[in-house]
């Protein structure tokens, strides 16, 4: 059980490792779907930030807003003002 519990834990951040390699890559399609496999187990807001990147490089200016507001929602979220 306790190696299920760091697998769960270690999952999101090598999806989002994958993405960051591919994007290096120039491979944009594909680190979109790591990013998104990373945000569907754990929302992150550097996740957020790095898809958006990702889909500016494809041309989809729309969904790379959305990505970059959702993750300043969540950096709100996670923090909020005093």
């Amino acid at each position: 059980v306790e190696n299920l519990e760091i697998l769960r834990q270690i999952r999101p951040l090598l999806w989002s490792t994958l993405g960051q390699s591919l994007m290096k890559h120039g491979e944009w399609q594909e680190a979109t779907l790591a990013f998104r496999a990373a945000l569907k187990q754990r929302p992150d807001a550097y996740d957020y930030a790095w898809l958006a990147d990702a889909l500016d490089r494809l041309h989809q200016p729309e969904e790379a807003a959305a990505m970059r507001r959702d993750g300043l929602m969540l950096t709100l979220q996670n923090n909020p003002p005093q």
